[in-house]
């Protein structure tokens, strides 16, 4: 049914969250969409559904400095360590996750 399709979107999401913390979010896009794009052609999943969450996860550089140039500059002139980053960025992405997971379903058609 349906749940298997929110399982694989949530791990698409999950996968691109995980990389923007460590990369570039561009970067992260260029490796994981294609990927998506082709497994949800081959479930049936609509590919621009994917594809848009994919995009929209890999803003979510919240966790970690090292994901924007912008955390970097704001961690230096502010004080902020990696434990300032995890405390505030960990609880604001699950948030975020969960509700692009809520709405792109409803806005995108998922196939």
């Amino acid at each position: 049914g349906n749940t298997g399709h929110i399982v694989l979107l949530a791990g698409f999401v999950l996968l691109t969250v995980a990389l923007t913390q460590v990369i570039n979010g561009a970067a992260a896009v260029t490796v994981v969409a294609p990927i998506a794009i082709i497994a949800a052609q081959k479930v049936g999943m609509e590919p621009r559904s994917v594809a848009m969450a994919v995009a929209l996860a890999s803003s979510m550089a919240f966790m970690s400095p090292l994901g924007h140039a912008v955390n970097v500059m704001v961690m230096g002139t502010g004080g902020y360590t990696f434990r300032d980053y995890a405390r505030v960025g960990i609880p604001l992405t699950i948030l975020l996750v969960i509700f692009l997971l809520i709405i792109l379903p409803l806005v995108m058609t998922l196939g």
